[in-house]
């Protein structure tokens, strides 16, 4: 089986991403993970053994191991990468998939869409056209945040009012769980660190 190493794209690149974008489009997969066939050659490596109990085969990817989301977006990065017009459009995460438009032209925009399609029809990919956003330019959703056209980039209000409402962590040990859990995002967002200053302080624990 061929490992693969993907590293998932930082918030910091989303935001560089979509500054030149003027039009947006976003695809919608119907169960994903279920249409990715397994070859015969690594399907063992997919078997949850449950001792004398049960031991569950699978044919398809499944979604909740580790090695499927690096394998979902090393696959959609390829098949999209084939595209020679759609380079530097797309934005893939895990099974999400964006394309801008830096130009402003719908027409363009609506041709690139439609060669995306079919990249992902050649490969038997089932598209959910009715969950599926076309030509965006305000107020759409990507990864959490809402985009607009004139380089806006905000997390959702509610959001932001669901981690004010948490309860602040007491015990050293709640907190020493949250900094062990903001230290494992580190990788992905840069800076994060800086938010366990007063954590660490308030445990004497660097």
């Amino acid at each position: 089986m061929r490992s693969i190493s993907m590293q998932l794209p930082r918030p910091t690149e989303h935001v560089q991403f979509l500054q030149d974008a003027h039009i947006m489009s976003s695809v919608d997969m119907v169960s994903f993970f279920m249409q990715l066939r397994l070859a015969a050659d690594v399907a063992d490596f997919w078997v949850y053994n449950g001792m004398c109990y049960v031991k569950l085969c699978t044919q398809c990817m499944v979604q909740g191991n580790s090695k499927s989301l690096a394998i979902a977006q090393a696959f959609l990065t390829f098949i999209l990468g084939m595209a020679e017009s759609l380079r530097s459009k797309p934005l893939v995460y895990i099974d999400n998939v964006y394309l801008k438009d830096m130009a402003g032209d719908k027409a363009v925009h609506i041709m690139d869409v439609s060669i995306m399609l079919c990249c992902l029809a050649a490969t038997n990919i089932t598209v959910n056209m009715r969950k599926s956003l076309w030509c965006a330019t305000s107020s759409m959703e990507v990864l959490g945040h809402s985009w607009s056209a004139n380089c806006s980039w905000a997390p959702f209000d509610h959001c932001i009012a669901t981690l004010q409402g948490m309860d602040f962590p007491v015990m050293v040990s709640s907190i020493w769980c949250l900094c062990g859990g903001i230290n494992s995002i580190s990788k992905h967002i840069l800076w994060s660190q800086v938010l366990l200053v007063p954590f660490y302080e308030a445990t004497g624990k660097a």
